[in-house]
């Protein structure tokens, strides 16, 4: 299973060396697009202090008693999260019950679907966490597949996980501008404004 940028990357290089010519032109590419996205967060949080950064928790799934989590070690939303300038609150993957979410009382909370992020918001057992109170409850991107999980959109997510953590960071880069280009570059299709706001907002 793909599990960090490594498997990734080496499997995106696998299969741009298999089909061969300009698959693996473009499979080069995107592995040097990926590397440099996250040489270029980490550069911009590398000066931030551990007070400073905040706590994440990445949700995959909320009922009325407990979130089910995907933090754990050699996980995507570890690394995203870790390169982005956040603290994981939590290493662990699997359900996580109210007590010990309360416990943790993640600063940020980020959904890996806009319903996680509509339970979270309606659930009264959980609105008196800091991330709830403070309107720190983010839905991961959505496109070809979630962002956040481990789709080739992966080269994106560092960017927009910094972004999301830290607004003012890396003022240069737009994120609606580089989502368009990621997409007509690797995908050859242009999407529209409207198309890439849905995307953004974790709507597909």
């Amino acid at each position: 299973s793909v599990n960090g940028p490594e498997d990734l990357m080496d499997s995106v290089r696998v299969i741009g060396e298999i089909l061969g010519g300009e698959a693996q032109e473009k499979a080069e590419q995107y592995n040097k697009y990926y590397q440099d996205n996250i040489d270029m967060v980490k550069e911009a949080t590398a000066a931030l202090s551990d007070g400073e950064k905040p706590t994440v928790l990445f949700v995959r799934g909320v009922s009325d008693t407990a979130l089910t989590v995907f933090n754990a070690e050699g996980t995507f939303p570890n690394f995203w999260i870790d390169a982005a300038g956040g603290i994981n609150a939590a290493d662990v993957r699997g359900e996580l019950t109210w007590d010990e979410v309360a416990a943790i009382d993640p600063d940020v909370i980020i959904t890996e679907k806009v319903s996680g992020s509509q339970d979270l918001l309606a659930s009264e057992a959980f609105s008196q966490l800091s991330a709830m109170k403070n309107g720190k409850v983010y839905t991961g991107p959505f496109g070809v597949a979630v962002w956040t999980m481990g789709s080739t959109e992966e080269a994106l997510t560092v960017v927009w996980a910094a972004k999301t953590l830290y607004p003012d960071i890396l003022p240069d880069v737009d994120m609606e501008e580089m989502t368009k280009e990621y997409y007509e570059t690797f995908f050859g299709y242009t999407p529209t404004q409207e198309q890439i706001q849905s995307i953004l907002a974790g709507n597909g």
